[in-house]
């Protein structure tokens, strides 16, 4: 530990004792637990847990000692609330990790709401669930690649290796299935999100557009026709909300701005979600 003290405790032999709650800290790293030797490969026990002492009676003067045991400080999007956000990222990005594949991400409190500031590279061959999604229900993310043309109706993805593109999705994938026709002019419920997170609405993009630095957009194209065009000079992204039953309004970053249209929703787009309560 970096800070914190403890005092002894006292258990009868053969008796039983709650363990006090933990009170020392590590810089950097998050409690998880104690163990019988500093290495953790003794007998673990969790936080507050019940240690039962000996019944030898050879060991009624014994001193047991429990080393706490620490691992990274990490912090799942889809556990970070909007007010942790608020606390700390309105000044500059921090970085949550998304519990579905581990991946990280820089996230920025801009006009009153927890925005990701780095595009979503979740990819598909994997099934969706109301508890690590914004899906009302479980949904299997197939891995259909962009690269094989444009759909309305299948979820088609691809992942790029620039970090910084992250990934496209048509919006039958970006939304969970929730719209998969072009002839739906609903606005979307589902999203690939993490659990918490959304879509964000035309509205929601259109309160950011004069926030660029915050938002940190990038050019990373999009895909058209089963090709990746316009690296290096647009950048785009899905709203929930609809244009017209074959399109979808989406957040634009072209010659140094941002803005708000709408595209068919075979085109593969990138993803940046938002928690807004």
């Amino acid at each position: 530990a970096t800070s914190g003290s403890m005092s002894p405790i006292q258990v009868a032999i053969g008796g039983q004792v709650k363990l006090p709650a933990n009170t020392y800290t590590k810089t950097d790293e998050v409690f998880t637990g104690w163990n019988t030797q500093a290495d953790g490969g003794g007998t673990s026990y969790d936080d507050q847990a019940t240690y039962t002492a000996s019944t030898d009676p050879s060991e009624s003067d014994l001193n047991v000692t429990l080393y706490a045991q620490w691992g990274p400080n990490v912090q799942y999007m889809q556990n970070f609330t909007k007010d942790q956000c608020q606390t700390l990222a309105s000044d500059a990005n921090y970085t949550v990790v998304d519990s579905r594949d581990g991946s990280d991400y820089t996230v920025r409190y801009i006009n009153g709401a927890c925005w990701m500031t780095q595009n979503l590279r979740l990819s598909g061959n994997r099934t969706l669930t109301p508890a690590d999604s914004d899906v009302t229900s479980n949904w299997y993310f197939p891995n259909n690649s962009l690269t094989s043309g444009d759909s309305y109706t299948e979820a088609r993805s691809a992942i790029n290796s620039n970090t910084s593109y992250g990934g496209y999705y048509n919006f039958c994938a970006a939304s969970a299935g929730d719209n998969c026709s072009s002839s739906d002019s609903s606005d979307s419920t589902n999203s690939i999100c993490p659990a918490g997170w959304d879509l964000p609405t035309r509205s929601q993009f259109e309160g950011i557009t004069n926030q660029r630095s915050a938002f940190s957009p990038v050019y990373s194209g999009s895909y058209v026709n089963g090709s990746l065009y316009s690296t290096g000079s647009l950048g785009s992204w899905w709203s929930a909300t609809a244009s017209n039953s074959y399109g979808q309004y989406d957040l634009y970053y072209g010659s140094g701005s941002l803005g708000t249209n709408g595209y068919n929703k075979y085109r593969g787009f990138s993803v940046r979600c938002v928690r807004s309560s």
